[in-house]
């Protein structure tokens, strides 16, 4: 007596999600429109039960066979199925057609890809087949891996979703069978750790993976996981700026009056650093004072993203804005293939750094006297990795790490503005404006723009200087690879083959 079942249409092999990857490796602008938060998320043995219209995850067992791809016969005695469809009582048959480097030395198994940042024994288990769908906003925590109800945090497999913790200097790591992102939903990506997204099966992303620098408060300094933190003033102490290349703080002039101290030139932070450097928050002064500098890439790796690193912080104004935080460092491998289609989007970019605004210096002593201030420096863009045997953009996807602008700076006191996020698209973000009262005689003046695929970051006029712009890069075989002339990749993207491990 026999009994169907419908096995999985994930093209790999159970023995391919137990090495998918190489030993001896190491280790923002909104598209989205009327994204709800996600309050809960249903947990299913088949995607299809669901009730609850928000995001969900298959548990059920992977795949056993990559030529697995239609009904099986299953004897209820044990003996093996034939995937013709009759019965065997011998070994299932087995091709290496299905498998993008052919088999392993078995020959019963697919040989797997050669990942970046991530070794084997971490991939192991993992069998959610993980949707975020349409209009739904997801969080992943890079630290705990806590997602919501679609997964608590800790290290290991819960709810067939695995995460395994990074260090200082390595990724976290998240694994699943596969993911889906419908379009207008949304997976933003929090915490101080790089992460890496590994699928033993294809990842499909609709929506936007958002691992952009910037608080939840709308402040400036927070940076994506992975990114360095801007720099910001705390109880008259600059705090620095952070990352691989971070932006200088911006020094001020000034002397002790009747009512307090008074500023002038008030030097805006230099921008952070990355795939370019950070540009200088103000001009060269007299008697050789090189202004604020901003970060130099020496510091950031490579094109590679072997190690996986974000964008720099922009340095702050001793007196005036804080910097903007560096973009995050996100990697997506899968062992099949990637598609990110014309709505989809993975963004990366730095933070703008805040106007000089409204400064009160020593309030509460003998009164408090209105000053300006120069801006923050921007944020640099930080990373974006593809990986997998077939990596296809579409027309209209966007991938992202721009860096941000410089703020505005002031001298009396009057408002400026804040420089741009790194913008969705290939134009660099503008420098904020500065105050009113502005004479650039007077050692004020606007932030430079972010750097991006069209312009290096520029120098900001005693606002902060702009960031650089990150780094792109995408790793898929010698005929896997297509990125459509429509789509939206700023800065440029390198490439690299992908080979097996």
């Amino acid at each position: 007596m026999t009994k169907r079942v419908k096995p999985t249409n994930d093209a790999i092999c159970r023995a391919c999600l137990l090495a998918l990857v190489a030993s001896g490796c190491g280790g923002g602008g909104d598209l989205g429109d009327d994204a709800s938060v996600m309050d809960d998320a249903s947990i299913s043995t088949d995607a299809s039960l669901s009730t609850d219209a928000s995001s969900s995850i298959d548990t059920g067992t992977p795949p056993t066979d990559a030529s697995t791809s239609t009904d099986a016969i299953v004897p209820e005695d044990g003996a093996s199925p034939d995937l013709d469809g009759g019965l065997d009582s011998g070994e299932p048959t087995f091709s290496c057609d299905a498998c993008a480097f052919g088999c392993d030395a078995s020959g019963l198994a697919c040989r797997p890809p050669a990942f970046s940042n991530v070794s084997a024994d971490v991939v192991e288990g993992a069998t959610a087949r993980l949707v975020i769908e349409r209009g739904v906003e997801a969080e992943l925590d890079t630290d705990t891996g806590a997602m919501g109800s679609l997964r608590p945090g800790g290290a290991g497999i819960r709810n067939g979703v695995g995460f395994y913790p990074g260090t200082s200097t390595t990724p976290s790591v998240l694994t699943v069978a596969t993911l889906t992102l419908e379009e207008r939903a949304r997976l933003r990506l929090r915490g101080t750790r790089a992460v890496v997204i590994v699928a033993s099966g294809d990842v499909v992303i609709d929506g936007t993976i958002d691992a952009s620098a910037g608080c939840r408060d709308g402040a400036a300094r927070c940076a994506g996981p992975g990114g360095g933190t801007g720099g910001y003033v705390e109880r008259m102490t600059v705090v620095a700026a952070g990352g691989c290349g971070p932006g200088l703080d911006g020094r001020a002039i000034g002397s002790r009056t009747d009512v307090g101290f008074r500023y002038s030139n008030c030097f805006g932070g230099g921008g952070g650093a990355h795939g370019q450097a950070g540009a200088r928050g103000a001009p060269p002064g007299p008697g050789g004072d090189p202004g604020a500098l901003g970060g130099a890439i020496d510091g950031c790796g490579g094109d590679s993203l072997a190690p996986l690193v974000g964008g720099s912080g922009g340095g702050a104004a001793r007196v005036g804005g804080e910097g903007g935080g560096g973009g995050g460092a996100v990697q997506i491998a899968s062992a099949t293939r990637i598609e990110i289609g014309e709505r989809g989007a993975v963004l990366a970019s730095g933070a703008g750094g805040a106007g000089a605004g409204f400064v009160n210096v020593y309030p509460g002593s003998r009164g408090a006297y209105p000053v300006g201030g120069g801006g923050g420096g921007g944020g640099a863009g930080g990373g974006i990795l593809l990986e997998a045997p077939v990596v296809a953009v579409s027309f209209g996807a966007v991938l992202v790490a721009n860096g941000g602008a410089g703020g505005g700076s002031s001298t009396e006191g009057t408002r400026v503005y804040d420089g741009e996020d790194g913008r969705p698209d290939e134009e660099p973000a503008r420098g904020g404006t500065p105050g009113v009262d502005c004479d650039p005689s007077d050692a004020c003046g606007r932030g430079g723009d972010g750097g991006s695929l069209v312009s290096t970051p520029t120098e900001g006029q005693y606002g902060g200087g702009g960031g650089g712009a990150g780094r792109i890069r995408i790793r898929a075989t010698t005929v896997g690879l297509s990125v459509d002339a429509g789509a939206i990749v700023s800065p440029a993207y390198s490439t690299a083959r992908l080979g097996p491990a």
